[in-house]
């Protein structure tokens, strides 16, 4: 009892010897418009690689690190296409259909920045592009990291555009 008490004491008066729990962000996601290039000419799950574009916005609480862990396209809760190089991420101002299509049209690799792995509080938009193994009529997914926590995003390809 006397120990104990003593411990009690001493972190009382040492504060920085009581262990805290860090304050961690609050993330929360969604992706915008999706997209797939490459497809069309091919059969429908043929092995021929596509690209998957993908435009998201994060929403957090205070600055976190994002980390994207694995993209793919899944169908019937089973992956049917998994990404074969790690994602490409640009931190963009953004996202509309309208602003998404004509960033595709022109030049998808026009109009953003270099994505250093890190948000500030309030909403940022990142545009993901990865090259995936073979096209796939599904959702498109994308695991990351973001304050620590994993998040899944998913949704159906807004548009498929051909090679």
């Amino acid at each position: 009892m006397r120990i104990a008490a003593l411990v009690v004491a001493m972190a009382a008066c040492h504060p920085s010897a009581t262990p805290t729990a860090p304050a961690g962000a609050a993330v929360r996601g969604a992706l915008l418009f999706t997209a797939t290039q490459g497809v069309g000419v091919r059969a429908p799950d043929g092995p021929d690689p596509v690209t998957l574009y993908a435009f998201m916005r994060l929403d957090t609480t205070a600055p976190a690190e994002v980390t994207i862990d694995d993209a793919s396209m899944t169908r019937d809760g089973a992956r049917c296409a998994a990404s074969t190089a790690p994602a490409k991420v640009a931190r963009i101002t953004e996202v509309t259909r309208e602003t998404a299509t004509r960033a595709l049209t022109l030049d998808a690799l026009a109009g953003g920045t270099r994505f250093d792995g890190t948000i500030a509080a309030g909403a940022t938009f990142l545009r993901v592009i990865v090259e995936l193994d073979r096209p796939c009529a599904g959702l498109a997914s994308i695991k990351l990291h973001a304050g620590g926590l994993p998040i899944e995003l998913s949704a159906p390809i807004t548009e498929q555009m051909p090679t």
